[in-house]
């Protein structure tokens, strides 16, 4: 099991794909250049094109005999400078990185100030006047059990579309003048938390919207674009609670 941090901003998410560079891949192949043995990797979240991550866990399988320690030592001098693990350790034969997640707690950071530089490649720059009170009160119609087609990419079953948001908390960091929106929940969709900020931080922001176009999207299941994708660098995955801890 390895425990990864990575800025995606030059990653074309974690999935491996064929054309294009992603964390995954990355990883892979840089496994491959150290120790000459190609592996897999499978990874608990599929973090879109430029989201970000503090805590990925991912498995892979390998008969190399080679101490832990130097294998992560090895394997993290190979690895860019955007990407890093912080921890390798042997996985439980239960343990399924996708399986028996309890909760996933991700945190989208936003400012109405221009980011100072180094927060810009974290921090969606927001320069529109909101409504704080009224955001709060969008961002909480999005917790409970609902049907989040309209704020997904991709044709599911309705199935597929129910998920359960636990919390949406709103923070404020006065001193770097960042809000940070905590979204905790066992499973999203593809786009669904950039989505559900996209359309809180709109709907906050112009006098002539109104909750009713959230309820009505979450009610009828039908894309309105009128409601717009936050951006991914804003977005970050922070922790990820098991049912069984694999490091028992």
């Amino acid at each position: 099991i390895i425990m990864v941090a990575y800025d995606g901003t030059d990653y074309h998410g974690w999935q491996e794909q064929i054309y294009d560079r992603t964390v995954a891949g990355t990883l892979q192949k840089s496994f491959e250049q150290v120790f000459g043995h190609p592996i897999k990797t499978v990874g608990a979240s599929r973090t879109d094109a430029g989201v970000h991550a503090c805590c990925q866990i991912a498995r892979f399988y390998t008969n190399l005999s080679i101490d832990t320690t130097i294998m992560l030592r090895s394997w993290n001098g190979a690895l860019p400078n955007d990407i890093t693990l912080i921890s390798l350790t042997p996985s439980p034969d239960y343990f399924h990185p996708q399986h028996n997640v309890v909760k996933k707690t991700y945190h989208y950071y936003f400012s109405s100030h221009r980011p100072l530089p180094f927060d810009s490649r974290y921090v969606y720059y927001y320069p529109y006047t909101f409504c704080i009170k009224k955001l709060e009160h969008n961002l909480q119609l999005f917790v409970g059990t609902h049907n989040f087609a309209a704020f997904c990419t991709g044709n599911f079953p309705t199935d597929i579309t129910q998920c359960t948001v636990d919390s949406i908390v709103l923070i404020f960091d006065r001193e770097r003048e960042i809000y940070c929106i905590e979204v905790q929940g066992k499973r999203f969709l593809h786009h669904m938390i950039r989505r559900i900020v996209g359309a809180a931080l709109k709907n906050a922001s112009q006098d002539n919207y109104n909750h009713h176009a959230i309820i009505d999207a979450l009610n009828q299941g039908i894309i309105n674009y009128r409601l717009p994708t936050a951006p991914a660098c804003g977005l970050i995955l922070k922790k990820i609670i098991y049912e069984r801890s694999p490091y028992e």
